[in-house]
């Protein structure tokens, strides 16, 4: 009797031990993509399956070139690079390389060719940037000089 359960009691515990890690093993992550070439300016949400339970985190290794939200929407800026983007929920993780590339043409105007300002007061002036016919002006910082400081400082 004492030789059965001596077998027995390892057996089970092999059982126990075996049926959580079979679980675990089952849990997955995947970024469907794992390389994106994605335009200046746009926005892409990335496609992810996931049977873990839990909220999937998301972080780009660069965000000044493209940022992703809480909801794994990837905003690019103005600037062209590669970024890595990683998806995690607890020990699980996947990355993707995304490219952000230029596949148009940036252009930018100014509201008027001349500015009368008077001495003393401050002025911003208007522009407009657009992206292969897309207004981007909220994306762009542009830096000013002038020509001649004396008169006018920026």
């Amino acid at each position: 009797m004492k030789r059965n359960l001596l077998f027995i009691v390892p057996l089970a515990f092999s059982f126990v031990f075996t049926s959580c890690k079979d679980n675990e093993e089952q849990y997955s992550l995947n970024i469907i993509e794992e390389k994106l070439n994605v335009d200046l300016f746009s926005s892409h949400k990335l496609d992810v399956e996931s049977n873990i339970p839990g909220t999937i985190l998301y972080s780009s290794s660069n965000p000044e070139i493209a940022k992703i939200d809480k909801d794994g929407v990837i905003k690019t800026s103005s600037i062209e690079g590669e970024v890595i983007i990683t998806a995690k929920v607890g020990k699980y993780e996947d990355k993707c390389t995304l490219n952000v590339v230029a596949n148009g043409e940036l252009s930018f105007a100014f509201a008027n060719d001349t500015f009368t300002i008077e001495k003393g007061y401050t002025f911003k002036i208007p522009y407009i940037a657009t992206y292969n016919g897309r207004n981007v002006t909220d994306y762009l910082k542009l830096d000013y000089t002038s020509n001649n400081e004396d008169i006018v400082k920026v």
